[in-house]
């Protein structure tokens, strides 16, 4: 019963009517807002889904790592030899290392947004419905 009607708040939040749901005794309400903070904060989908952006971004940005190291010591490799560097090998390793500081921008930012939303959002709501 409380998980429902902590889903209704949760629901007329999201669609920016937090008073479309009628506040429930004191007991209920503290049970329900308890219940709402569990769910979004516990909440595998919620979880799983910035985990699984921010899991991605990592494992990219872990394999653009490794290559920009191959290619760097392919690069040494052939400076050490006094082998001719071609211009495109240069290039590459160049393109990679600005592949990883945007992977690695990208995922900061992703983190920041997440908190952002946590605290702005999120927090407010609760407090408002707690004060009803």
């Amino acid at each position: 019963m409380e998980r429902r009607y902590a889903m209704k708040l949760i629901n007329c939040i999201s669609n920016g009517h937090p008073v479309g749901a009628p506040p429930p005794p004191s007991p209920a309400k503290e049970n329900a807002v308890t219940t709402i903070a569990a769910i979004l904060t516990n909440s595998p989908n919620v979880e799983d889904r910035v985990g699984r952006q921010l899991q991605v971004l990592t494992k990219v940005c872990e394999s653009i790592k490794e290559e920009y190291a191959q290619r760097c010591d392919q690069l040494r490799h052939q400076f050490g030899k006094d082998l001719s560097t071609q211009v495109t090998d240069k290039a590459v390793v160049k393109a990679l290392h600005s592949r990883i500081k945007v992977a690695l921008y990208t995922i900061d930012s992703k983190s920041k947004r997440i908190e952002k939303m946590m605290d702005e959002e999120l927090q407010p709501q609760l407090v408002e419905l707690i004060q009803e």
